[in-house]
């Protein structure tokens, strides 16, 4: 399912809720089943990262932009996967602004040398910095790490 399936029917129940828009289906998953909300603007990247979660066990919902996540109500658990380098907001900003909403939810960021200023910025919020292209299972570990926390 993509970012784009939303339904309007359900209230929203979670953090950031003042938006109409749920993240599609997230709630039929049931509480054992770890979510990702995944934002990247490359399809084929977007595509891979959610084969790969999926296989993983995880339940993902992908965004191609950030405007896109913010305008949804999100899950109470799970985890935000951003890349910085988005149309629009970038993911850094992203996660200041669901911060400034009361969201919770652990991050990790994904980008492409991040410049030593904003590497500053997000290690001082709590956000998890790995470096594109991905390599190994350093995306997966950290995900592991932001859901079990």
């Amino acid at each position: 399912m993509t970012g784009t399936a939303f339904t309007d029917a359900k209230p929203p129940r979670a953090q950031g809720a003042s938006r109409q828009a749920t993240v599609g289906g997230w709630d039929s998953w049931g509480p054992s089943t770890p979510v990702v909300l995944l934002v990247e603007s490359d399809f084929a990247l977007r595509s891979g990262i959610k084969f790969a979660l999926e296989i993983e066990g995880y339940h993902v919902e992908a965004f191609g932009d950030a405007e896109t996540l913010l305008a949804c109500a999100l899950p109470a658990e799970g985890c935000l996967v951003l890349d910085h380098r988005l149309p629009g907001a970038t993911g850094l900003h992203a996660i200041e602004l669901l911060r400034r909403r009361g969201v919770t939810l652990p991050a990790v960021l994904i980008s492409w040398r991040l410049p030593r200023a904003l590497r500053e910025v997000a290690v001082k919020a709590g956000v998890r910095l790995i470096e594109l292209p991905l390599l190994g299972d350093d995306l997966l570990g950290a995900i592991i790490e932001a859901v079990e926390a």
